[in-house]
């Protein structure tokens, strides 16, 4: 049996909340836990360039000695093929920008956003952590994603003792709609908001939290 991926409750990420002081950090927590979505949606994430030519990288796979499949970067201008550990972001060019206020919609409580490849989805303004007009001052937020990263970590291991990473707050979404709001059609929604390629993957959220199908199979007796 495999291991339950790690989530984050409603109540412990009113924890974090409640801990971080900085009104940018907040809303970068608010818009992660809150609408699904992930850090490089939000602090953007800048394209990668090959090492030798400086040219756009795409993803691809070599094989291994184990005859399994290793992800590399190919670049698009010298065709040579590298390990990403090797490659480097560009300081000039996005392959994501980060979420701008006019990507937010308070009215509609919508907002759009721009993922990889210039794939667009509508995800929802959580109403339990509403998004106010003065936060969109805000954005861009001007974080980069390793200081982003490094930031939630630490005061997560400070307010839960938990050692858990940024994009726990993305399971943590998915989990607060489908294990404690439990809207009607909950899985095809919540794959729509997260914008999850798979109906199966968003279906492991479902599972991450067995304490709430213990409560539920008790509230049947």
């Amino acid at each position: 049996m495999g291991k339950l991926i790690k989530f984050i409750s409603t109540e412990e990420f009113r924890k974090i909340l409640k801990a971080e002081k900085n009104k940018k950090y907040m809303l970068a927590y608010i818009l992660a836990f809150g609408s699904g979505l992930r850090i490089s949606e939000i602090a953007g994430l800048r394209e990668e360039i090959c090492p030798g030519c400086y040219g756009r990288l795409k993803d691809t796979f070599s094989i291994n000695e184990f005859n399994k499949k290793v992800k590399k970067k190919e670049c698009i201008e010298c065709k040579k093929i590298w390990d990403s550990i090797k490659c480097k972001r560009s300081k000039d060019v996005w392959k994501i920008k980060p979420i701008e206020s006019e990507q937010i919609n308070i009215k509609s409580n919508q907002i759009k956003v721009f993922g990889k490849g210039g794939k667009e989805r509508i995800t929802v303004i959580n109403p339990v952590f509403p998004i106010r007009e003065h936060m969109l001052k805000l954005l861009p937020l001007g974080i980069p994603r390793t200081t982003l990263q490094r930031r939630f970590r630490i005061l997560a291991f400070k307010v839960l003792k938990r050692k858990i990473n940024f994009h726990v707050l993305r399971h943590g979404f998915a989990n607060h709609f489908l294990n404690e709001r439990s809207p009607p059609l909950p899985m095809p929604m919540v794959q729509g908001f997260g914008g999850w390629a798979r109906l199966d993957t968003v279906g492991i959220y479902a599972k991450a939290n067995p304490q709430a199908a213990v409560n539920k199979v008790w509230e049947g007796f």
